[in-house]
């Protein structure tokens, strides 16, 4: 199922799976069960899109500069005109999270 997404949140949400990875990776267990960071990104990801679309909405209103703030802002009108789907769910049917279940 494609993910559907503007691209900033998307970009956001990648970052922030790649992020996940890293931290997850330094246990051992975890990195040997699961040792593709790429095929964790991609199976994590759209888990992580709602969580993405929240922390720029956050960045909002922050300390940010302008500039950012209005491509966010204009991310999320854009992202907010797209049709949702549930973009969670099935992709951690077939991946191994922390106890390496097949």
């Amino acid at each position: 199922m494609p993910i559907i997404a503007h691209e900033l949140v998307a970009a956001t949400a990648k970052s922030m799976a790649e992020t996940l990875y890293e931290e997850l990776a330094k246990d051992n267990f975890f990195y040997k069960n699961n040792p593709d960071q790429k095929k964790f990104v991609k199976m994590m990801y759209p888990i992580l899109i709602e969580q993405a679309r929240t922390t720029l909405a956050g960045m909002l209103g922050g300390g940010f500069p302008e500039a950012l703030k209005e491509q966010i802002h204009d991310a999320l009108v854009k992202d907010s005109t797209l049709p949702r789907r549930r973009n969670a769910g099935v992709h951690m049917q077939n991946f191994k999270i922390m106890n390496g279940a097949k």
